[in-house]
């Protein structure tokens, strides 16, 4: 830059800024005076109260940070508006740079002022949205009452409900149970038995849910399950009633339709019960048809149609108007002939709602009913419902070789799990109360819980939250919880994590597949790949002497593996805390922090002489896919 310009520069801003250098301990070293006059035999920070204040802050800064103060109102030798930078330029020198802003006060004025006016208006505001919610909670106050009665009836329908279906659990698990022996008892007081507990069942459920649409939180269950399975146990519900009529009841559904579809069987089936149930209340001659069409597939999407219809009475316009009305009954029907709480239309009509459907109902007095609805579906692989109570477990995993623990207080109910448990051919433990479980999940190692959500003054659910906080044999055990309560009224389950709910009366076969499916899920855990960062560390990178490492630990991991089941086997806890304690450093190369872990809880139960059969099992299989992993990942290294 040429010495002209340079002297412009300092004409336009020589007057409007100075620059100060001292060092840490105050004393000036240089000043050009422009704006401030300044004393080299008095340190700088004594000079001006500014710097003082700020001492131990410049003696503390660093050269990449500087400190920059936009606007400094000033009264230390003049009144103004400075702009200041104050900044380490090295070791021991602090640059103190101040320009000069007071020909801009007018313009800063004006922005202070409009910040004034915006922070006046935003105050404003506050005092308007204060004045909103103090009126909303005026409203709320005022609905004070309607809340309590809604909270109310909330909490009838909730104790009715678990009251309920626990006797109703053990009725239709004893009826089941014997229906499973060969040959069964009076067959067919059993199949009245169980249609009566199912009819209760759905009575029950109709309440519930219908409380629950009216309120807007029915949530609906997306699970597999077969088409036909479900409308088959449907009208075996039917079938007495029918024979004692008359009457023929037919099933027709479409064989285009997939074997499995995804869907909520629970509603359906409520849907299905109410609407049969109507139509066989007013048929005395003829017969019933269910219908069932794929009327449409897009991929895996499937729409299906729906029609029950029936021979009966029929009915008038205006009554046709009505049964779309709970608690309501059509004109010329006598509760004394045809019974019924005059739910079942009204619940059916509000379900196949929230199923995305739409009830249509025709009909003709003297000749008969037609109702109809659609349900988008899926399809689906497997099922993981079922509403069959047969079981047949050669399809299915060795349950055999898990341990479960079933906690359940009511003795009719824990009576049925025992027997399935025993068909099951299940290794199991039971208790009776939230001391028992507790004890039980602390003392010994076991695959599954399935447990009630109560058991007496406890609530299981607490129990499982006191051992996921802590360090014990059973920490990450999965549950299958079970109760008469709907599972949305227990929000604080939410909080765990490795459950499933099952709402009482359980179907068994329900149970097993539950059962089955949570073990698979558990047996088939993804692990994460071995990482070999740790064994490049060691190795400083050298391929072949990684190579090496890999075969060492390719060789020895599998016979500590084997020591410690010997060790195991034959109840030595010193040989196996030795095997445990010598594979320690191998299972650490592969960077694997679940397998890491486990070997340290393996090693902590058999220090504490505690079984660890059935975690040993899970372990040597990780053990043997990591390795499978390292050996991939070996011959990666020689190619």
């Amino acid at each position: 830059m040429s010495q002209r310009l340079d002297q412009i520069k300092l004409q336009e801003l020589g007057s409007n800024c100075q620059v100060v250098l001292f060092d840490l301990e105050g004393k000036v070293l240089e000043s050009c005076e422009t704006l401030l006059k300044t004393d080299k035999t008095v340190p700088i920070y004594q000079q001006f109260d500014f710097l003082l204040s700020l001492e131990e802050v410049i003696q503390s800064l660093d050269e990449k940070n500087p400190l920059l103060f936009d606007l400094v109102e000033w009264h230390e030798q003049r009144d103004a508006l400075f702009g200041m930078k104050l900044e380490k330029t090295d070791a021991h020198t602090i640059q103190w740079f101040i320009t000069d802003r007071s020909h801009e006060k007018e313009q800063i004025l004006s922005i202070q002022q409009s910040r004034n006016d915006a922070s006046i208006n935003e105050e404003l505001l506050e005092i308007r949205q204060k004045y909103l919610e103090s009126e909303k909670k005026l409203l709320s106050y005022k609905n004070d009452e309607l809340q309590r009665v809604q909270k109310f009836k909330e909490r009838f329908f909730a104790e009715v409900s678990h009251e309920m279906r626990t006797p109703l659990n053990s009725i239709s698990g004893l009826a089941n149970a014997l229906s499973q022996s060969k040959p069964a008892p009076n067959a067919e007081y059993l199949r009245a038995l169980i249609a009566t507990s199912e009819h209760l069942n759905h009575i029950i459920n109709d309440v519930l849910d219908l409380s629950k649409v009216e309120e807007g939180k029915l949530q609906l269950e997306q699970l597999s399950f077969s088409l036909k399975e479900v409308t088959d146990v449907i009208l075996k519900g039917f079938y007495m009633a029918s024979e004692e009529k008359r009457i023929t009841l037919k099933l027709n559904i479409d064989p285009a339709i997939p074997d499995f579809i995804i869907s909520d069987p629970i509603r359906l089936s409520q849907v299905l019960y109410n609407l049969m149930g109507n139509a066989m209340k007013f048929t005395h001659k003829g017969g019933i048809t269910l219908s069932i069409k794929l009327l449409k597939r897009e991929k895996s999407n499937c729409t299906l149609g729906f029609e029950i219809k029936d021979t009966g009475i029929g009915m008038s316009e205006e009554s046709l108007n009505k049964i779309l009305e709970p608690y309501t009954q059509v004109e010329g029907q006598s509760h004394a002939e045809y019974g019924g709480t005059g739910l079942g239309m009204g619940i059916a009509i509000r379900l196949i709602e929230v199923l995305g459907g739409e009830l249509k109902i025709s009909s003709k007095i003297g000749i008969g009913t037609s109702m109809s609805f659609q349900l988008i579906c899926s399809e689906a692989e497997a099922p993981n419902y079922s509403m069959d109570n047969s079981i047949s477990t050669s399809k299915n995993i060795d349950l055999s070789k898990f341990k479960f623990l079933f906690a359940e207080d009511d003795a009719m109910s824990a009576m049925i799990l025992k027997e399935h448990a025993s068909r099951w051919k299940l290794n199991s433990h039971f208790v009776s109360d939230g001391k028992a479980l507790e004890e039980a999940l602390l003392k010994e190692s076991y695959n599954l819980l399935i447990s009630d959500l109560h058991l007496g003054n406890t609530v299981s659910s607490e129990v499982i939250e006191r051992l996921r906080q802590g360090d014990s044999l059973n920490k990450n055990i999965p549950i299958i919880f079970i109760s008469g309560d709907n599972q949305e009224i227990h929000q604080e389950l939410n909080a765990l994590e490795g459950w499933s709910y099952l709402v009482k009366p359980v179907n068994p076969k329900n149970l097993y597949l539950k059962i089955t499916e949570t073990l698979l899920k558990e047996s088939e855990e993804e692990l994460e790949p071995v990482d070999l960062t740790s064994l490049r560390a060691a190795t400083l990178d050298n391929t072949e002497f990684l190579i090496e490492l890999i075969d060492t630990i390719l060789e020895h991991l599998p016979i500590d593996i084997a020591k410690l089941s010997e060790a195991v086997a034959s109840d030595d806890f010193e040989a196996a805390r030795k095997a445990l304690h010598k594979m320690s450093p191998s299972i650490g190369y592969l960077g694997i922090d679940k397998l890491v872990e486990e070997r340290k809880k393996l090693h902590d139960q058999v220090i504490l002489q505690k079984a660890v059969t059935t975690d040993l099992g899970r372990f040597k299989k990780k053990i043997n896919k990591a390795l499978k992993d390292l050996e991939t990942q070996k011959m990666g290294l020689i190619k």
